[in-house]
């Protein structure tokens, strides 16, 4: 009965998410990978401490170092051919041997190791053990050791999370540096409420901070800011829905005063150009897929980019070719604006239209992401032309440059800036999270950089950062999240 309760428990804790898993659930390809290396490496440690220790228990006759010596051996047979396993499974799909599995694979690799590993036991301590024995024993051992593991994990979550929220407060204590808004105007806008997360909308609010006492102040409890929305000036447009019927609606500043309401669809995007005459849209269209092997992986909608009159609210102009919904951005001047798509059109055809995951998906189908470039689009002309490869960019206010990101797979974003005259770009830093402003002054830019913390959490620093010295911080709000703005006053913006 005990024996039965040790295997229900193994199983319950392999269904657990960890940090890392032992044996072939921990193959040698991942001490190649830096993503991977220090995970496994601690793990594989801890494990072949662990089982030689208990191999100490269950056959008296050799000294510690002995077991220790036979536990490396074991371990690293299981985990070359574990090795060999995955990349045999992996062949399609390269990348997928390096991210942990479901709770059946994982149960199929554990399953591997036993088979693997007693046989090998056998052949080590030779007459001692018989091969009934020496399976009995590698069952033993691994179950202890993935529980010896799964705590071992707890602790050190615990440990980290200690270390984290220390490392966060000292975040908060050194980014403080007012001196950063010397010479800045204008209000930083942000969604205030946790409603946000849910759908219960009555707690969402619009929030400003203002720069001259340093201070946040309450605009509005009631307002559904919870989509796209966007400001310049003291002009508000924001996006409403009630079921499915969509509109966009256009306020005045502080007082919310209606100027417009124009009935629209989904928009995944929504920017107002600088003189607050106009409002750009991207509308969704379509939801892409890319098929790496057997997986199947979301890529950006795909959108229909359209120009409405604040004023009129009519559809004033329209872009006909499908682009992405990575960035949306307008010229100082409101000729010209900003967005990203696929330079190579033979891709198109090659993403996977759909609104959930398609479930038939043909063999010659795009590998991997095709690149991702910007473009600007000039409305008088009626035309686009392609800058450079990069996502999310944002035009500075004195129209000579052009911030962007580019990221590597599962990398932080690296942050650019394009200089237009030279056709130049310069790289400033990393950073996590793609969204980011120009300050008015083309000195700063404003972001939310996340927690420190073991599990993600879609809130985080709403951060000041200087161009010229990115050490040199403020936090404005120790708990914003995404969709935030810093908007000047009109007249300022014209000058």
């Amino acid at each position: 009965m005990r024996f039965l309760r040790g295997i229900i428990l193994c199983l319950i804790l392999m269904i657990i998410p960890a940090i890392c898993y032992a044996d072939a659930i921990v193959p040698l390809i991942n001490f190649f990978s830096k993503e991977t290396f220090g995970t496994a490496a601690i793990a594989l440690g801890i494990i072949i401490l662990i089982e030689a220790y208990f191999l100490g228990r269950s056959i008296k006759q050799f000294p510690f170092r002995k077991h220790l010596v036979f536990s490396l051996i074991i371990n690293i047979v299981s985990s070359f051919i574990g090795s060999i396993v995955i990349i045999i499974f992996s062949l399609n799909n390269p990348l997928r041997m390096l991210y942990v599995y479901s709770p059946t694979m994982i149960l199929k690799f554990f399953a591997i190791t036993i088979i693997i590993e007693f046989p090998v036991i056998k052949i080590l301590y030779k007459d001692l053990i018989s091969l009934n024995r020496a399976f009995l024993i590698d069952l033993k051992i691994n179950i202890l050791s993935y529980i010896s593991l799964f705590l071992a994990q707890i602790i050190f979550l615990i440990g980290f999370s200690f270390l984290f929220s220390a490392q966060n407060k000292i975040i908060e204590k050194n980014w403080t540096n007012s001196n950063i808004l010397n010479g800045e105007v204008g209000y930083v806008y942000n969604i205030e409420g946790w409603g946000i997360l849910s759908k219960d909308s009555k707690d969402w609010g619009l929030k400003r901070y203002n720069l001259e006492n340093k201070k946040w102040e309450k605009l509005n409890k009631n307002i559904n800011t919870g989509l796209s929305w966007d400001i310049v000036g003291n002009i508000l447009v924001y996006q409403t829905s009630e079921g499915e019927k969509y509109n966009l609606v256009i306020v005045k500043l502080p007082e919310f005063s209606v100027i417009n309401t124009i009935p629209s669809r989904w928009f995944d995007k929504i920017k107002l150009d600088p003189t607050g005459r106009y409002v750009c849209v991207l509308e969704k269209v379509r939801t892409l897929f890319v098929k790496r092997g057997t997986e199947t992986y979301g890529y950006p909608d795909e959108c229909k980019m359209s120009i409405y009159s604040v004023e009129s609210g009519q559809k004033i102009n329209e872009f006909k070719d499908p682009i992405l919904d990575d960035g949306l951005d307008w010229s100082p001047d409101s000729s010209k604006i900003l967005f990203v798509n696929i330079r190579d059109r033979k891709f198109i055809p090659q993403l996977i239209p759909g609104v959930g995951v398609p479930s038939r998906i043909s063999e010659d189908t795009l590998a991997y992401d095709p690149p991702k470039y910007i473009y600007v689009y000039d409305l008088k002309s009626n035309s686009a032309t392609d800058l450079c490869q990069g996502e999310h960019p944002q035009w500075s206010h004195d129209g000579k440059r052009i911030l962007f990101t580019r990221n590597d797979f599962m990398g932080p974003d690296k942050i650019f800036i394009y200089f237009l005259e030279s056709k130049k770009e310069e790289f400033l830093f990393e950073m996590r999270g793609s969204e980011y402003k120009w300050s008015p002054t083309d000195k700063n830019i404003i972001t939310v950089l996340p927690y420190k913390s073991i599990l993600s959490s879609p809130f985080g620093f709403l951060t000041i950062i200087n161009l010229k010295d990115p050490k040199m911080r403020l936090i404005i709000d120790k708990e914003a999240r995404g969709n935030f703005v810093w908007a000047a006053d009109l007249d300022l913006e014209r000058k």
